[in-house]
């Protein structure tokens, strides 16, 4: 795996309303909805007790080190993320029914 030991600036070319760090991965949503995920997948793992791996939600175990959409129905889009230890978690809604806060940011074109 490739060890980052300084904080490292990604370039998104999308506005990010909403973003997560855990353990060693991390995810945001951006304003269109999609659900980026990059980090340790679990491919080299750290320990019998913590070779979990699946957390970034590709369907597999590897180490994704640029942001990475995450493969949804079509008709679901992210509206916030969180990430632990070993685990992601994102709320989702589905298209054509935005949450009120994320309406009212759209209308006004604002950033969170």
């Amino acid at each position: 795996g490739r060890a980052m030991r300084t904080p490292q600036k990604l370039e998104i070319d999308e506005d990010v309303v909403d973003i997560s760090c855990g353990w060693k991965h991390s995810a945001a949503v951006t304003r269109e909805g999609k659900l980026l995920t990059w980090g340790w997948g679990g491919s080299m793992g750290t320990s019998s007790i913590y070779d979990t791996g699946g957390q970034l939600g590709h369907d597999n175990a590897f180490d994704f080190w640029e942001p990475m959409e995450v493969a949804m129905e079509t008709k679901l889009l992210a509206d916030s993320v969180s990430c632990g230890f070993n685990h992601t978690s994102a709320l989702f809604f589905q298209y054509g029914d935005p949450p009120p806060t994320r309406k009212a940011l759209r209308s006004k074109g604002g950033k969170i």
